[in-house]
């Protein structure tokens, strides 16, 4: 084998050094490139009979074994220039054929062998087997072409062709080409007269000539040999139009050949380097005088491109029982109503391609819409459809709201129509069910298109998602269940859901991630408001419920999106913040990570970095200080607490003793919430939280978490902070004045919380409107936490505080939720003991608890 490659790269080298000398810049380009295409085409056949041989020794041939070697691309073009990429594919007759096996295997040894000692030559190969072809994405049909047939079996090459062209439209090539006008959109687009002209790719370069001959081919029927006479009879074109083409052709043939033998290399953009040089060396002008030729050249093809894409959309183009004609899709003829399925797909084809069906059609449909309603649900052939639709990626939410129009959504969704017009009790919810759930679509189409600038991250994880359908199902049926009286509508629509699944025929994969995201679509945002995500308790349940990281993505990318589309201001950088972090630990505990217990090692460990980074910082801080800081708190805090905060928490405690009461509030830049935190002396009762939410109710501010810590001195001394917002902003420097007044004079002894909020207008009720409360030990190692729902009332959380306060509860953290009107509040409190409540007592403080906040 050894001296066949040797052999092979001695044929190539030579071949390449007599074709491609200095004189070869300004050679005849057509003799150049097709004495390399015959070069390389010789080598490639050499290589094929060679691994022939070498397979015959491996395996048996049978009467089913075959493969054929095609050249494609450009190399299948046969304009293969000093330094294009050459590209191969093989086609072989049976999969897991062992002399195919064999062919393969050697001939790719000896490619790279061959071909990769030159490092200015890139191969590209590929396996293509037949049957596989209805599975290939746009880009790896539309590459496929220019296929041409090097060596082996003719057959399995003009089967290839065949099944390429029953699988690809001619539409596809338009969203192809609309698919690259998004990529090179914005400021930076690359536009036709650019300075520096990319001969290539771009605007008017030779990917137009390209894509206008490969729509041209699939409309006309004809090859890259005939096609020049097809265009002419069609009257797609004039023969004075075609050598205008030609010209220009030879144009931007000639000047890449000579750029890649002048730059020594596979280079396609024209620098201002060899701008002289090449305008000397072909056609002795100026820079200036080549440039505007080149930009005449670059009109003829650019309107090439345009005039392919307006013959496409004139048609006519049948696209099995539907039409393209006169840029809009319309139904077959002949018959008073559209036979099955056909509707959906017509919508299915304007989605994909972004063609509008023809007004007649539309009318007809809209007329019949009474019909639409009444009918049963819908075929196999409507749901292959309708998924499609789904998964399709961009225009979904408008197709969607087609259908609705047509009133065609019931035959895949039970009841959708009514979920359009149903109004959610939650008056934060700013649309009805059905419009919240194309909404939510909407956001995601953003997110897959990069135009969402707030959630990128969520476009990075939704580019590793593998069932958008999916998603977009889910969304379309996460809510439904609030058409069913009962206290879950999640629970509620799992039946509604499941039962879709099955007329969708959906696989076991797809099936499982929806009824993930509709049974738990409020988990993650639950759990990241209302749980302490520090609790490896916590992190556990939410990750049997998710079961696969795949699944916990998609359900991540949802729950914002679900959000995001509640109402505009419903999303926080708080929420962002917190389910980042409960993501990150779910997705660490699936992948077997876990969270690691704390140990008096990881404990020390992280006190000795702190003392470290902290000491020896802009504002040192002496290091006993820290170690004294650190051993009267938790090791919680130790460990889960950001250098910066405990550097906070050290700096209020230097100011505590000339002041009595020091009051922080911090503005995070970028983000819409607040930081106030208290540092003062413990009342020997409970009761410091109530009195800061007092405060805070009178002064009109919103909680929304509380973590509060005690540090083990004498007399004991409080960390608190609380996460606040006026509004939906931070707390403006008068109003955290105001708020800091007030809060020394109520923690200092100078006021209470009832003459100040009697002095400000505020009465707040006795009773609170509680709908529930529970007291679990499961939730947290170290404390009770006490779930109490009621209806959402101004004051509600001073109310709650101040009741569990009274009954002589610690409270160590609080955490604000509000849905459908009602607020869900969770509190991490611990009895006057110290621990958690024992749980033969639960039920008992459950009572007294309901009683207490009922106003008993």
């Amino acid at each position: 084998m050894q001296n066949e490659v040797g052999r092979l790269r001695k044929k190539l080298r030579e071949g390449r050094a007599e074709l491609f000398t200095a004189a070869s810049r300004t050679a005849s380009w057509p003799h150049l490139l097709a004495s390399h295409t015959a070069l390389v085409d010789g080598l490639v056949t050499e290589i094929y009979e060679y691994s022939c041989r070498f397979a015959d020794k491996q395996a048996a041939r049978t009467s089913r074994s075959g493969l054929a070697i095609a050249a494609t691309g450009g190399y299948g073009r046969r304009e293969l220039n000093p330094f294009s990429d050459i590209d191969i594919a093989f086609i072989p007759s049976e999969e897991e054929d062992p002399w195919v096996e064999a062919v393969v295997h050697m001939a790719f040894r000896l490619v790279m062998d061959a071909f990769l000692s030159f490092r200015e030559i890139r191969v590209g190969y590929s396996y293509r087997p037949v049957s596989e072809v209805p599975t290939w994405d746009l880009v790896t049909r539309t590459a496929l072409i220019d296929l041409r047939h090097l060596c082996g079996d003719r057959e399995l090459t003009d089967r290839l062709e065949a099944s390429l062209r029953q699988n690809l439209s001619v539409l596809d090539l338009l969203l192809e080409l609309e698919a690259e006008s998004m990529k090179q959109s914005g400021p930076m687009a690359v536009s036709l007269y650019a300075v520096e002209p990319n001969l290539k790719e771009g605007p008017g370069s030779l990917r137009d000539l390209h894509r206008a001959r490969w729509i041209f081919r699939l409309l006309l029927g004809a090859g890259n040999e005939d096609l020049a006479a097809a265009l002419v009879a069609r009257g797609c074109t004039s023969e004075a139009a075609l050598a205008e083409i030609d010209v220009a052709v030879a144009w931007f043939m000639a000047a890449r050949n000579w750029l890649h033998l002048a730059a020594g290399k596979h280079s396609d953009v024209l620098i201002n380097n060899y701008q002289d040089r090449i305008a000397s060396e072909l056609g002795g002008q100026t820079a200036q005088q080549w440039l505007s030729n080149h930009y005449r050249h670059a009109e003829v093809l650019a309107w090439f491109r345009d005039s392919a894409v307006r013959a496409a959309l004139e048609g006519p183009v049948d696209l099995d029982g539907i039409r393209l004609e006169k840029g809009c899709l319309q139904l077959e003829r002949g018959s008073s109503a559209p036979r099955a399925g056909s509707v959906a797909r017509l919508l299915q084809l304007s989605q994909r391609y972004g063609v509008p069906v023809g007004l007649e059609d539309m009318k007809g449909l809209q007329d019949r819409r009474a019909e639409a309603l009444g009918m049963g649900f819908a075929s196999p052939e409507e749901s292959w459809a309708f998924l499609a639709i789904l998964g399709g990626g961009r225009r979904v939410a408008g197709t969607i709201r087609t259908m609705v129009q047509l009133g065609l959504m019931d035959r895949f969704i039970q009841g959708f129509s009514g979920l359009m017009r149903f109004v959610p009790p939650d008056p934060a919810h700013r649309y009805t069910v059905g419009e919240h759930s194309i909404r939510i679509i909407q956001h995601l189409e953003e997110l897959r298109e990069g135009r969402d600038g707030a959630g990128q991250r969520f476009s990075e994880l939704l580019s590793g998602c593998a069932h958008f359908d999916m998603l977009c199902l889910a969304a379309l049926l996460h809510d439904a269940g609030k058409l069913i009286a009962g206290p879950d509508h999640s629970e509620a629509g799992i039946a509604l859901a499941l039962s879709s699944a099955d007329r969708l025929l959906l696989p076991p994969e797809k099936r499982e991630i929806l009824e993930t995201l509709v049974r738990h679509h409020l988990l993650l945002m639950r759990t990241a408001r209302l749980q302490d995500l520090k609790s490896p308790a916590v992190i556990q349940q939410v990750a049997e419920k998710c079961r696969t990281t795949e699944t916990l993505r998609h359900l991540y990318v949802f729950t914002y999106a679900d959000t995001r589309a509640v109402a505009e201001r419903n999303w926080t950088s708080m929420d962002c913040r917190d389910l980042e972090d409960l993501y990150r630990k779910v997705q660490e505990l699936l992948q077997g990570q876990g969270q690691e217990l704390p140990t008096a090692a990881s404990i020390e460990s992280r006190i000795v970095q702190i003392r470290r980074r902290l000491s020896a910082g802009d504002r040192p801080v002496d290091e006993e200080a820290i170690q004294r800081h650190c051993d009267s708190l938790s090791a919680a805090y130790v460990l889960n607490t950001p250098l910066e905060e405990i550097e906070l928490h050290l700096d209020l405690l230097g100011r505590l003793g000339t002041e009595g009461v020091v009051v922080d509030i911090y503005n995070r830049p970028g983000e819409d919430f607040s930081e106030l935190t208290v540092c003062t002396r413990d009342d020997p009762q409970p009761g410091m939280l109530a009195k800061i939410t007092g405060v805070l109710y009178g002064c009109n501010v919103d909680i929304h978490r509380a973590q509060l810590y005690t540090m083990r001195r004498d007399p004991p001394i409080v960390l608190d902070t609380l996460w606040v917002r006026s509004g939906a902003s931070p707390i403006s420097e008068n109003r955290a004045r105001r708020i800091q007044a007030v809060l020394k004079d109520v923690l200092g002894g100078t006021t209470t919380v009832d003459r100040f909020l009697k002095g400000v207008g505020k009465q707040p009720p006795e009773a609170v409107p509680v709908e529930g409360v529970e007291l679990r030990n499961d939730l947290s190692e170290e404390h009770t936490v006490v779930h109490i729902i009621a209806r959402d009332l101004q004051g509600l959380l001073y109310l709650m505080t101040r009741a569990l306060s009274r009954n002589g509860l610690h409270i160590h953290s609080a955490k604000v939720a509000t849905w459908n009107a009602r607020a869900e509040n969770n509190f991490y409190v611990t009895a006057l003991t110290g621990g958690q409540i024992p749980a033969g007592e639960l039920e008992q403080w459950r009572k007294q608890l309901l009683n207490a906040l009922a106003g008993g």
